[in-house]
């Protein structure tokens, strides 16, 4: 009883909270522990007029102090994370040196090689023909042997000649010189008198006609070729007939020359000009 009554004391002097003197009951103090706390100075707040119950309003009015409130735990806060790198451009594939071009012919660009040929009025050639992408040159033999009205005649004609390929293709436009020549021959026989043995011998004669020839044609370019072309020319100077003979002036001999002339003259005036077309040419430049 005398415990009780020390608890009491010690409640009601504020040395204790309300919560200690409800559970006055379920704690046992012995005399001397209770005076003990009677007379220890009171270090809690004095409880305000109005009671336990202001008590606790005082106490819930209280604001915490800013150190009383537990910090919030510092969130850990990772270093920033470093940009990954752009990926390193691929370096560009080193581009192969282009293999030089093969050659086309022995000379690298420039072709050249025989050439054979089938015309009209000088009808069989050779020669040999040259070429690079944009020139050419070439020399052409011709030739033809026939008779009229009883004489043999035989046509060549001998072409030196520069071409232009303005496309770097088959198609050319050309100009040179020519020399065209036709020979000519009459057969004496006479049967001999007093003063001439009896003789069989040919009377020779011969045109040469000089020719500026302009043309134009096709022509491949290398190893096995084709082409064709046509060509015209004038006449640089005068012709003549020029016989090659010794034989006596004798009336068989001065008919003979007059028959080859006639012919000779014959032919130079249907032919005022010269118009020769290669119906084919066929060859392979090395």
């Amino acid at each position: 009883m005398a415990a009780l009554l020390a608890v009491s004391a010690v409640c009601a002097a504020g040395a204790c909270w309300p919560s200690a003197c409800s559970a006055q009951s379920r704690s046992t103090l012995t005399p001397a522990r209770a005076a003990e706390r009677a007379a220890a100075p009171s270090m809690g707040p004095q409880a305000p007029p109005g009671g336990v119950g202001a008590t606790v309003g005082a106490v819930r009015s209280v604001p915490p102090r800013a150190a009383e409130i537990p910090a919030a735990p510092e969130r850990a806060v990772s270093p920033p994370t470093a940009a990954a790198p752009a990926p390193a451009a691929a370096p560009e594939p080193e581009l192969a040196p282009e293999p030089a071009p093969p050659r086309r012919c022995l000379l690298g660009d420039f072709c050249f090689g025989p050439v054979l040929t089938l015309g009209v009025l000088d009808v069989l050639g050779i020669g040999v023909h040259a070429r690079s992408d944009h020139f050419g040159v070439n020399v052409d033999f011709q030739f033809i042997h026939f008779s009229t009205q009883g004489i043999p005649i035989t046509l060549t004609l001998f072409t030196v000649e520069g071409r232009v390929y303005p496309f770097a293709d088959t198609f050319f436009l050309a100009a040179g010189v020519a020399w065209q020549h036709a020979g000519l021959t009459a057969r004496v026989v006479y049967r001999g008198d007093s003063q001439v043995p009896p003789f069989a011998t040919e009377v020779r004669g011969a045109v040469n006609v000089p020719v500026l020839k302009l043309g134009l044609g096709f022509m491949g370019r290398s190893g096995f070729i084709l082409g064709t072309d046509l060509a015209f020319g004038v006449q640089l100077g005068g012709n003549t007939v020029e016989f090659s003979t010794d034989l006596p002036r004798i009336p068989e001999v001065i008919a003979a020359e007059d028959k080859v002339r006639r012919r000779a003259d014959a032919w130079v005036r249907a032919i005022p000009f010269l118009l020769q077309f290669n119906v084919i040419r066929v060859g392979f430049l090395f």
